[in-house]
């Protein structure tokens, strides 16, 4: 089964451009350890079902994930709290999520579950990964298709 991981770059892009103000790029020939393995991180796992179904996540380092944050919510690093992180991670992958799926078939339905905050994350479970990186650090995409129906939108 193919993965999602050509579609998240491009949906990643633009989320992270038009709604953090973060410019990126791939990190090719880069793995997932080597964003797992970086300091404080943050997690967050969304499941999907209807046209495609199974679960996307993203893995931010808190560096990157202040930044984003602060751009999202126009407030100052200091003026954070955790809530705001996990809110914004949350919102970022629901983002990342609609927009991917608008893009691999409009015609189709997909419902996004609610996104999920994670504490432990076992990448070994994805099929396809990403690694992007900013100015501000680097943010890990995942996903896996469990399954396809491919039903057009109203059917």
């Amino acid at each position: 089964m193919k993965t999602l991981t050509p579609t998240m770059m491009t949906s990643i892009s633009e989320v992270m451009e038009t709604m953090f103000f973060l410019p990126l790029e791939e990190k090719e020939g880069s793995n997932v350890e080597e964003v797992l393995g970086s300091g404080s991180l943050h997690a967050c796992t969304i499941s999907f079902t209807g046209a495609f179904t199974g679960t996307m996540a993203l893995v931010a380092q808190e560096p990157l994930l202040l930044a984003m944050t602060e751009n999202f919510m126009g407030e100052t690093r200091e003026s954070l709290g955790q809530t705001d992180l996990e809110e914004t991670l949350q919102e970022a992958l629901n983002m990342i999520a609609g927009n991917c799926f608008s893009k691999v078939d409009p015609d189709s339905v997909v419902d996004l579950g609610v996104p999920q905050i994670e504490n432990t994350l076992d990448h070994t479970l994805f099929q396809g990964h990403l690694v992007v990186v900013t100015t501000e650090g680097m943010l890990a995409a995942l996903s896996t298709l469990t399954g396809t129906s491919r039903n057009p939108k109203g059917s």
